[in-house]
């Protein structure tokens, strides 16, 4: 059951849920559409050909595209729906199914396979496991006489839904003590039965072609190619189906649909390489470097002083240095772009001013900023710091930091490197000023105790007994 996207992941994906019905009305009035149930297939021919019209083929690294075809140079549309079968009043959204497996599913312990109470209910062909019990749950439904079947089932789903979610009073459609699925099926209530069902617009289905087979992502497409075929195929059916069997095929069709949902929201969103963790979660953050730390030895330095890296400065800082250079300079912004790539490993002296400059003119004295080492364990893996100046050295990449701070990060001067993010406006410094490093140095669970996020490193201090002991120091 581990394999399901559960109904927390599947919302925060997603937003809201669209009504399915009104986006069809939308969208054929808007343009023409074509309803999958009105295309005969008969033959493997026709399967093929359908299947075409779907997908989009491409050999080796190159799409086969007709003139003017492009789907890049082509709006997205949903142009093939599904209606339900003749005798079948609705369909269940696809993603509200899933939520709700992802609650309602049961694992037999006895035979190892997975229950699902939605589909009991909803597909009359569906059986139980040989010598299976219901869990008291399962039970209080079927006991209940909730009938079987998903066009009797529509008429008692709320029914359903406050027996397994132990509702006894529904106030306004939302409850006051159950989990959030029920309130949220409750704001989306009209979207849970559906009459039409879209299939993905072909910009989604790609299959690749060699000369001797074909490769295709068939955890996605072929689940949503399964129910195209259950319903274009019921015309096929030597004997005309009963009303059971035909809404155990409409059934199979919201089931095939979920599992292609599923499928494509794990395997191409949420995996590890998939689009949200890779190209969203994964890329670099904005305005911030990672390098070794160092102590601050500066005299008159602050607590909250942190030097940073001349090459870290000019990345850092590009836009201020580049608007300062054209504004105040008459440096044209290739000009600008041209002395940032030669003196980012250089030091410069006109540019060293104009950070400098730019850095004392706030009024603290310096550019906010935070300074994290994950993991995050404990209060003080994120302080606030000011930069008041660079390293004017190319030749060091590392952080210059404040000696007392470093108990609350973990750190040492050993290799450890720690993340500098820029506050750029003093709104940001304003909303992060409770991580300035003072901020930690009272215990929270203790009235009055120092907390030692602040304090001397145990290789200084044993520097200094040394020293003290060395001249004798009283």
């Amino acid at each position: 059951m581990n394999d399901k996207i559960g109904w927390s992941e599947f919302n925060s994906l997603v937003g809201v849920i669209l009504n399915l019905n009104d986006e069809y009305e939308r969208i054929s009035k808007e343009r023409k559409v074509v309803i999958l149930n009105d295309i005969s297939v008969q033959t493997d021919s026709d399967a093929l050909s359908l299947r075409d019209r779907l997908t989009i083929k491409y050999t080796g690294d190159v799409l086969n595209f007709e003139e003017g075809s492009n789907p890049i140079e082509q709006p997205v549309t949903v142009d093939y729906w599904m209606r339900t079968p003749d005798g079948v009043d609705w369909y269940m959204h696809p993603g509200i199914k899933l939520m709700l497996d992802s609650k309602m599913n049961i694992k037999d312990s006895a035979s190892g396979t997975v229950i699902s109470v939605l589909s009991y209910f909803c597909d009359p062909t569906y059986k139980l496991p040989t010598g299976y019990v219901p869990n008291k749950k399962f039970k209080k439904l079927i006991d209940e006489g909730i009938p079987r079947g998903i066009n009797d089932f529509y008429h008692h789903f709320d029914k359903f839904l406050d027996i397994w979610f132990n509702i006894s009073n529904r106030r306004g459609g939302y409850s006051m003590f159950s989990e959030p699925i029920y309130d949220l099926i409750q704001k989306y209530r009209e979207c849970v039965f559906v009459k039409y069902l879209p299939m993905y617009t072909n910009h989604a289905f790609a299959i690749e072609t060699t000369d001797t087979s074909e490769s295709m992502d068939k955890s996605v497409i072929q689940h949503a190619l399964d129910a195209v075929y259950t319903l274009t195929s019921l015309g096929m059916e030597i004997k005309a189906l009963n009303n059971k069997r035909m809404q155990g095929k409409a059934w199979k069709v919201t089931t095939c649909m979920a599992e292609s949902v599923n499928a494509f929201l794990k395997g191409v969103f949420l995996k590890k390489e998939g689009l949200i963790r890779k190209s969203n979660c994964g890329t670099p953050a904005s305005f911030n470097s990672r390098c070794v730390i160092a102590a601050n030895q500066r005299p008159n330095s602050s607590y909250r002083h942190l030097i940073i890296p001349w090459g870290v400065g000019m990345v850092l800082f590009a836009q201020e240095i580049g608007g300062i250079l054209i504004r105040e300079f008459g440096y044209s912004v290739s000009d600008v772009f041209h002395m940032r790539a030669k003196y980012a490993k250089q030091f410069d002296q006109k540019l060293y001013d104009v950070m400098r400059n730019f850095l004392e003119s706030h009024p603290d004295g310096g550019k906010h900023c935070v300074l994290h080492r994950p993991p995050t364990l404990e209060r003080g893996s994120h302080q606030g710091f000011i930069i008041p100046d660079v390293d004017k050295d190319p030749r060091n990449n590392v952080i210059y930091m404040p000696n007392i701070t470093c108990r609350a990060f973990n750190a040492d001067y050993d290799g450890d490197e720690l993340t500098v993010t820029i506050l750029h406006d003093e709104r940001m410094a304003k909303l992060f000023a409770g991580l300035d490093p003072h901020h930690g140095a009272m215990d929270l669970n203790s009235p009055l105790k120092i907390s030692g996020n602040l304090a001397i490193p145990k290789a200084h201090a044993v520097r200094m007994e040394r020293f003290l002991k060395r001249h004798k120091v009283a």
